[in-house]
């Protein structure tokens, strides 16, 4: 992981610098970075509303993207979450849960798990596209869609899910690559 991070950094920086890069483009034309950050709370009660149990969910998102050239783009993608909750002593391994990802690397980490809080970050997306006049390539971590339905689809094998959590309506990335002629 931290290999990808440097790594992904020094690749950042030399794009950064290239030269031709006329005078009259700003770094809007070469940068783009999205986001949001929410929170969400719940309350459970247990042994007939005698136990009374509170959380808190604080997310955010950011994804960033650089066009060096017109015809490459890096994009990354990552959701930071920080739980503030007792789950974590009364579900085992708790923190563990969050820090597993399927993906070819485990682009997923805890930076914190001390009862009560665990922060947790994933990137969700990262993935390298070229694009001519006839071909468009993306080799990465990205979003797949195969359709869209109300609640599920049957034929998306990349995109399952619960459609009860309506906290992460990016869903995961694929580790995959996508060639268009």
């Amino acid at each position: 992981m931290k290999f990808l991070l440097r790594y992904g950094m020094l690749a950042m920086l030399f794009f950064a610098f290239q030269p031709g890069w006329g005078q009259s483009k700003t770094v809007s034309d070469y940068l783009q970075v999205n986001g949001y950050i929410k929170d969400l709370g719940s309350v459970s009660f247990v042994d007939n509303a005698n136990t009374l149990y509170a959380s808190s969910l604080f997310h955010n998102r950011i994804d960033l993207k650089i066009k060096p050239v017109s015809s490459f783009t890096i994009a990354v993608g990552m959701r930071n979450r920080v739980f503030i909750s007792e789950y974590q002593h009364l579900v085992p391994d708790f923190g563990k849960q969050f820090a597993v990802d399927n993906g070819i690397v485990n682009l997923s980490f805890n930076w914190l798990n001390k009862y009560p809080v665990l922060g947790n970050t994933s990137f969700d997306r990262l993935y390298l596209d070229w694009q001519n006049d006839k071909w468009d390539v993306r080799v990465g971590r990205q979003r797949l869609n195969w359709g869209i339905n109300i609640t599920w689809n049957p034929n998306d094998i990349f995109n399952t899910y619960n459609f009860l959590d309506f906290d992460y309506e990016e869903r995961p990335g694929a580790d995959a690559a996508k060639v268009i002629y």
